[in-house]
């Protein structure tokens, strides 16, 4: 996603992986780990996760392909 200063990458991963198997670029990744929907919105509410207003959405979205809606 784009915005005026930058931009975001956002990957919802489904399936078992440990983290210290992913190869994670040190000047791109400030900090890594897992986490549910619920541990998200969590994080949010606590003021310890940027404010993401589409977080929510992101887990709705996950088993859709393109932008309409699977019948």
């Amino acid at each position: 996603m784009n915005f005026d200063t930058g931009f975001d990458d956002y990957y919802l991963v489904e399936r078992e992986l440990a983290i210290k198997d992913l190869n994670l670029q040190y000047e791109e990744v400030q900090s890594v780990k897992w986490a549910s929907k619920d541990e998200i919105v969590s994080l949010i509410q606590e003021g310890r996760f940027i404010d993401y207003w589409f977080a929510e959405l992101l887990f709705e979205m996950r088993k859709q392909r393109g932008a309409h809606r699977a019948r």
